[in-house]
């Protein structure tokens, strides 16, 4: 028997078979045989060592993402899109902060949902880890969007100009911004804007945040024309503004706040009372007045569409 008829038997045997006598023998007496079946033998064994290092490595590296997302939860920061989780203790300690330095200094605030528009869609068609890259160019295009000095405490009057120093004071003292945003959860994101009221914010923010959405989706995608769907990704947005009036305040709580502007989110995403459904805002503003007990609220509500044209109308 030659030494390539006894590796044919052995390659016939590995499926549990027991070799027989002859074949045994055989492979013995032929250091040929036997030198290829050894070979054999150790790449076989160093391939099922192989494999199960790499499957402790893909468990290492699956342990280490665990271990980055739930370090960042419990620092209050989201690990996808670097922005704070507002569902953590941390983040509403420094809400109820903010809130009361606002109240304080008797400037306006306006609180801000988002939500992306028909998103599992994308995931169903293209995968969640397209799906995040979706969510990281909005959270980067919400923190990118209201840094316009011209759009915060514009009022002029000189007691809102004092107002503005004090709360941009405390502001420092305690580490905070002067607008923030925040990971509400999945698709869904929130903002806080201080010294500015909703319809000021629904004109010039909002816009611009759907003009770097677009500007990022387009940076992301633009090598992947299987995607060009996912540039006309849209959004919509509630707003809920306050103002603060001596010790008379229309919302007591930034959480009574989140709760009338993700009312307006609703309206917006549902066309509830509005000619438009989806990719547009919608606003409530109620304003504390200390002279009467009265909280009047004014109300609006745009497509999308319709804010972008007039900012770019205002930039010619």
């Amino acid at each position: 028997m030659s030494a390539e008829d006894a590796m044919k038997m052995y390659d016939d045997s590995l499926g549990g078979d027991v070799l027989d006598e002859a074949i045994q023998t055989q492979l013995r007496s032929d250091p040929k045989a036997q030198g290829v079946v050894e070979t054999k033998e150790m790449v076989k064994r160093r391939l099922e060592e192989s494999s199960a290092q790499v499957r402790d490595l893909l468990q290492t590296v699956d342990d280490l993402k665990k271990e980055k997302q739930e370090l960042s939860e419990k620092v209050g920061i989201d690990g996808l899109t670097g922005l704070k989780l507002y569902h953590n203790e941390e983040t509403k300690i420094a809400l109820d902060k903010v809130f009361e330095i606002a109240k304080r200094s008797a400037i306006p605030a306006t609180v801000a949902m988002f939500d992306l528009d028909e998103f599992k869609k994308v995931n169903d068609t293209y995968g969640h880890e397209v799906g995040d890259k979706v969510l990281r160019c909005f959270s980067t295009a919400i923190a990118e969007s209201a840094r316009d000095a011209d759009i915060f405490l514009s009022l002029g009057k000189k007691d809102e100009a004092e107002g503005a120093k004090n709360v941009d004071q405390a502001l420092a003292e305690a580490g905070q911004e002067k607008h923030e945003g925040f990971r509400y959860g999945g698709e869904e994101f929130m903002a806080i804007y201080l010294g500015s009221d909703p319809k000021l914010i629904s004109e010039k923010v909002i816009p611009r945040i759907f003009i770097k959405f677009r500007e990022n989706l387009k940076a992301v995608f633009k090598d992947e024309p299987d995607k060009v769907a996912l540039l006309q990704n849209t959004f919509s947005c509630g707003l809920s503004g306050v103002s603060f009036s001596e010790d008379k305040s229309a919302r007591n709580s930034y959480e009574e706040a989140v709760k009338v502007a993700d009312k307006k989110l609703y309206e917006v995403k549902n066309g509830e009372g509005l000619p438009f459904s989806r990719n547009g805002v919608a606003y409530e503003n109620q304003v504390a007045d200390s002279n009467s007990d009265a909280l009047p609220v004014k109300t609006g509500a745009s497509p999308m569409q319709e804010l972008v044209e007039a900012l770019s109308t205002e930039k010619q």
